[in-house]
């Protein structure tokens, strides 16, 4: 997989304008996930990422929980999303990174993979 193209050299990005016309179905979706995150429903939304994932985060969220959130930026590839966040999970003071995949599948956009920095 490529980088995607909003990433500094750092790996984060830099300032960022977002089309207010876009597709903001595979951000309602990711909204889902997390909230589920939050809520502790971590099974039962993390049922569409790789196995060896799953049980992996859902560990870590009982350790560190998601709290907040706030979407810094995405990118449009085909019927893919990448989506990167800002998040504050357990007792941190500072946010972390999270990235979501989000694709279209049978019309429907779903969460497929998931990489955090807890």
């Amino acid at each position: 997989m490529r980088a995607p193209s909003f990433y500094s050299v750092l790996g984060q990005p830099g300032f960022v304008l977002f089309n207010p016309f876009r597709d903001k179905e595979p951000e309602k979706s990711a909204d889902g996930f997390l909230n589920g995150l939050k809520v502790g429903d971590c099974f039962g939304v993390v049922k569409n990422l790789p196995a060896e994932q799953q049980s992996h985060i859902c560990e870590k969220q009982k350790q560190y929980p998601l709290k907040a959130w706030r979407l810094k930026d995405r990118d449009d590839i085909d019927q893919k999303t990448v989506l990167f966040y800002w998040h504050f999970s357990g007792d941190s003071y500072e946010p972390e990174r999270l990235w979501l995949d989000s694709q279209l599948r049978d019309g429907k956009w779903e969460i497929t993979d998931m990489r955090i920095v807890y």
